[in-house]
């Protein structure tokens, strides 16, 4: 959320408030988690990182946030295991009923 909220912010200041989304601009949804996990990955502190994707992205005009998060979120790669590891312990802690247990009782 902080992250959608600094774009807003940085749409708003600039003046651009009126224009639309670009497609595959915009938010991305789970950057939180890859935020989080390049912070772990990196040992840098969250406004250090933000940063940093700023200036990637300030400097490739084509390349859009959703793409460089994605690239993070790559399997296999350092940052690719965390956010695995962060996107599972969330989803165990959705969980209602034990399934492996509710496949016993069908």
């Amino acid at each position: 959320m902080v992250l959608a909220i600094d774009d807003l912010n940085a749409v708003v200041q600039s003046g651009a408030w009126g224009k639309g989304r670009a497609a595959g601009g915009g938010g991305v949804s789970g950057a939180g988690i890859v935020v989080q996990a390049i912070c772990e990955a990196t040992g840098k502190d969250l406004a250090t990182v933000k940063a940093y994707l700023q200036k990637k992205l300030d400097a490739d005009p084509a390349l859009t946030r959703r793409a460089l998060y994605d690239s993070f979120r790559v399997a296999g790669t350092k940052t690719g295991i965390i956010v695995k590891r962060m996107e599972e312990a969330k989803t165990a802690k959705v969980a209602v009923v034990d399934a492996d247990a509710e496949l016993g009782s069908i």
